[in-house]
């Protein structure tokens, strides 16, 4: 493990960016950076300031960046936590301004916690959001906001399969399947109850897991924050590995997987044979051998 890049605070996501070919796209805290691992450039918000202004790039302020999805080259649609909406980023532009709910607005109901956000797979005109204990849609063309499941759990980050639609979810402090065509959620690992230990998902303990990445077929990785890992699951037989992502003492330590150490890691991104984890203060790296996840 290497640090790809250093940031100011939480890496809450990551994608590659589809503006800057080459570079990857981050949720740094309170704002939206790209980097080539040389340089970082902040496009909008200011990481350590937390707070709700539009307008233009590094003038805008948000309340926690915990999600975003690239819907064009030119357009990102980000997670705006603390004021429970959804905002718009024209990346030519740099204009920031309100997308879905009602930002700036305590009192409004139609977001309640909003975390993570997807384009679903299965409908591409619409966008996937985890919301407290909800999972919500918006119309992309409406800005229409609907209730699609109301969870007993508190859902957090999610991943939807390509194929069949079903959503992995990550809540607190397990993992669940929520059922595209019949909408119904199952809990696949872990429970209420935080915790560590591997084995089968009938015996597995998480604490705070968030983000979800498919690394192979039937391998899910995941981001166990409090545990300060990176843990891997198989789905074809419902156990874990028993090797995780470093060794669960909280730090910034590089160098071989059994004695590394993360700090708070939350963001995966896997492309070109490379693992990226964010975690605070970096953003590392782990180059492998065989087929990435994007088949690059």
């Amino acid at each position: 493990m290497a640090t790809f890049v250093e940031t100011e605070s939480y890496v809450y996501h990551i994608e590659s960016d589809r503006y800057r070919p080459g570079n990857l796209l981050f949720a740094d805290w309170n704002a939206l950076k790209t980097t080539n691992g040389n340089m970082t450039t902040t496009i909008a918000g200011n990481a350590l300031e937390y707070g709700y202004r539009e307008g233009i790039g590094e003038n805008t302020r948000f309340g926690y960046i915990k999600s975003f999805i690239q819907i064009s080259d030119n357009e990102t649609i980000l997670s705006d936590t603390g004021h429970r909406c959804l905002r718009h980023l024209d990346r030519v532009s740099e204009e920031v301004a309100t997308y879905a709910g009602q930002c700036g607005n305590p009192s409004h109901e139609q977001f309640s916690e909003l975390f993570a956000i997807i384009i679903d797979q299965m409908d591409l005109s619409r966008i996937l959001a985890t919301d407290n204990f909800s999972l919500k849609s918006v119309d992309m063309l409406t800005r229409n906001i609907n209730t699609l499941y109301r969870a007993d759990l508190k859902l957090i980050h999610m991943l939807q399969d390509e194929i069949n639609g079903d959503i992995y979810l990550t809540f607190y402090h397990g993992i669940a399947r929520f059922s595209y065509t019949d909408r119904t959620l199952i809990v696949l690992a872990g429970s209420e109850t935080p915790g560590f230990r591997d084995g089968a998902f009938n015996q597995m303990q998480f604490n705070v897991p968030e983000e979800l990445l498919f690394l192979a077929a039937g391998i899910l990785f995941l981001t166990d924050v409090e545990n300060h890992r990176v843990r891997a699951l198989n789905l074809e037989n419902n156990t874990s590995f028993n090797v995780s992502v470093c060794s669960g003492s909280p730090g910034s330590v590089n160098g071989n997987l059994a004695n590394c150490q993360l700090l708070y890691p939350r963001a995966l991104l896997d492309v070109n044979r490379t693992l990226y984890i964010g975690d605070h203060g970096n953003i590392r790296m782990i180059a492998y051998a065989g087929k990435s996840s994007k088949g690059i």
